[in-house]
């Protein structure tokens, strides 16, 4: 059995890589009272870590772990880290919630047409175009 130091270490590394503090980027709505969980959450380090290590690392090296994280990154209750596929699940449904994706585009096209030939004065024709280019 590999040494209690190094368990809790590889424990940490493994347990950051998927979930963080939500200081970090999780949005905070202060009319909800907190944080919005948007990826999951708030998750417990002792029940992510109990079921991901308990058959290979003793329950109280777990316990240690977990203690030393909290204590290290301030927080009791995690966020999940934001993974390349949340990103494509959220690009993919967002292309199929709009069936009309051409008409909307069509319908987008003719409509900086329209602001473009609005006249912009020339101190802000430059910004108005540059917006629109965006």
């Amino acid at each position: 059995m590999a040494d209690p130091e190094l368990q809790k270490e590889v424990m940490k590394k493994w347990f950051l890589s998927k979930y963080e503090n939500p200081v970090e980027e999780t949005p905070y709505e202060s009319a909800e009272g907190g944080y919005i969980y948007i990826f999951g959450g708030p998750y417990d380090a002792a029940d992510i870590l109990g079921s991901e290590f308990a058959e290979i690392v003793g329950e109280k090296v777990i316990e240690e772990c977990v203690s030393e994280l909290e204590d290290e990154e301030g927080c009791i209750e995690w966020a999940a880290v934001a993974s390349e596929q949340d990103y494509d699940d959220e690009f993919l449904k967002s292309v199929t919630d709009n069936p009309e994706f051409y008409q909307t585009f069509q319908q987008s096209i003719s409509n900086i047409g329209e602001l473009l030939n609005f006249g912009a004065g020339a101190t802000s024709g430059p910004l108005l175009n540059n917006l629109l280019f965006v």
